[in-house]
């Protein structure tokens, strides 16, 4: 919580000081994450010293506002952003046609709020411009899910059956919990019409070992489309 309202307190003063010459857009789009070499609490339970989970994509969705303030071509930009991340640590199957056919999906959702702060270069061309840049970022996991979900059969000794369970992520230092702050990289590349609209393709890269457990070294990335319009 501290360093949550340690995010807000900064954003406004940044904001105040510079509100005259800001531009501030507001944005939203669709995340693709994975954290890359973080199992959940249900796959640790059989984990084994030095096993991987390579983690497949999960699908979600970034909100917020950004800021920026214009030095010629370049611009200074923050914001404060409420973002999904994650992944599928693990997924299995047999196959739909194999005897006694098992399949396994488990999901961990991480939800952020985040402070980026990026340097903008901006290139006009027509009816708008081009703009790419990038620079670090802090999240804050502010809530999170971990669930699996498994069917089994129909095959020879089995018939169709489901099973599922899902707990909430928890945020501290111990052993299974996750890091609550994530420290990354991001770049982006877009473009900006005048009257206002934009779109923008990012990409981060997540520098925080989120994980408390020493087996693991798991980090956020997470490739986004966001639509956005400026004021």
């Amino acid at each position: 919580m501290k360093k949550f309202l340690l995010i807000i307190v900064l954003s406004g003063f940044v904001t105040g000081a510079l509100a005259q010459s800001m531009k501030f857009t507001i944005v939203a789009g669709v995340n693709s994450s994975t954290a890359s070499n973080i199992p959940d609490d249900f796959i640790k339970r059989v984990a084994i010293a030095g096993e991987t989970f390579p983690n497949s994509k999960l699908i979600g969705f970034n909100a917020g506002v950004l800021a920026a303030y214009p030095v010629g071509k370049i611009a200074i930009q923050a914001g404060l952003l409420y973002t999904t991340k994650g992944g599928v640590p693990y997924s299995f199957s047999t196959g739909s046609n194999a005897n006694n056919s098992l399949s396994r999906k488990d999901v961990l959702r991480l939800n952020y709020l985040e402070m980026p702060l990026n340097v903008i270069y901006n290139l006009p061309v027509g009816p708008g411009k081009f703009f790419l840049g990038g620079g670090p970022y802090v999240g804050i996991g502010i809530s999170g899910k971990a669930s699996y979900n498994i069917k089994e059969g129909p095959g020879e000794t089995s018939t169709n059956q489901t099973t599922k369970d899902s707990k909430s992520v928890t945020y501290g230092s111990g052993y299974d919990d996750l890091k609550a702050t994530d420290v990354g990289l991001g770049a982006k590349l877009g473009f900006a019409l005048n009257k206002g609209w934009l779109i923008s393709f990012n990409y981060e890269q997540g520098l925080t070992n989120l994980s408390n457990d020493p087996r693991y070294n798991g980090k956020n990335k997470t490739l986004s489309l966001s639509l956005g319009y400026s004021f």
